[in-house]
């Protein structure tokens, strides 16, 4: 399948458009770096559109915390799947970065992967999660190469004009474009009253103080992790105990949540002690 990426997208629906034009099944979206020119309208769109849409990092050699890459994915509406880190000659975090961020964000449902050279990549920890950018020609599409067996992705092509906007151009594994933690399509009966206690319990917290200081805006950070409880549910394969423990540490690894759950337990407390006998 072929992937667009732009530095400078057109308007969602026309970005769309430029998809169709060339038989793309998606594209990808700039989250942190430099050019943020995507909105969280094109990832929408682009979904209704039943297209793919893929999030990109561009960390810079000084990278931003893994909580900020966190609150940046739920931004736009990412709350699981891969996450391609571009490293590259103006982008080189440390390494131990990017080891840090594989290990904050896969436990919640993320995979993070990597773009780059196969020169760019030789300077990090050898994985076999890796995008890579070897370009065959520049500015012309066809012929589209075949996806060579054991890579996930290629970026094979740059500066293709497409509708007056400029892409690079990739063929994609599906497998590595819709890669996400591992679940189950049925629930046990045990599975479903678990889930369904979890939803009310979901419903209960948006009750307390989780949005900006505008007071009408939720906290991104927040409504990801309420969202990842769900899953957690969800992916926990049987196994209530360790879908417990998966969000537990979600949940703990963010502090405003855990200031928010607090003042939650402080008014529930109150509650409870002003309706004793």
């Amino acid at each position: 399948m072929l992937l667009l990426d732009a530095a400078h997208p057109p308007p969602p629906n026309e970005w769309v458009a430029d998809m169709d034009a060339v038989g793309a099944a998606g594209g990808f979206v700039y989250v942190i770096g430099p050019f943020l020119n995507y909105t969280p309208g094109h990832v929408s769109v682009a979904r209704a559109a039943g297209k793919i849409v893929l999030p990109i990092i561009v960390p810079g050699n000084v990278p931003t915390s893994s909580s900020a890459v966190l609150a940046a994915l739920a931004t736009y509406g990412f709350t699981g799947g891969p996450v391609i880190t571009d490293l590259e000659r103006t982008s080189e975090p440390p390494d131990q970065w990017v080891v840090e961020l594989r290990a904050f964000l896969n436990p919640l449902g993320y995979l993070v992967d990597r773009y780059g050279t196969p020169s760019e990549l030789g300077k990090y920890s050898p994985e076999d999660d890796n995008w890579l950018a070897m370009w065959q020609r520049t500015g012309v599409l066809n012929p589209v190469p075949v996806l060579p067996t054991g890579w996930n992705a290629w970026q094979f092509v740059n500066d293709v004009h497409i509708n007056g906007s400029t892409y690079d151009v990739s063929v994609i594994d599906e497998q590595f474009a819709g890669a996400t933690a591992p679940g189950v399509d049925e629930m046990t009966p045990q599975q479903d009253q678990t889930l369904t206690h979890i939803d009310q319990t979901v419903d209960h917290l948006f009750n307390y103080d989780f949005y900006e200081s505008d007071g009408s805006t939720p906290i991104p950070a927040i409504v990801l992790h309420l969202n990842r409880i769900e899953d957690a549910a969800k992916t926990a394969a049987g196994n209530p105990p360790a879908a417990a423990v998966d969000i537990a540490n979600a949940l703990a690894s963010n502090p405003t949540f855990v200031q928010a759950l607090a003042k939650a337990v402080v008014i529930e407390t109150g509650k409870a002690e002003t309706q004793a006998p």
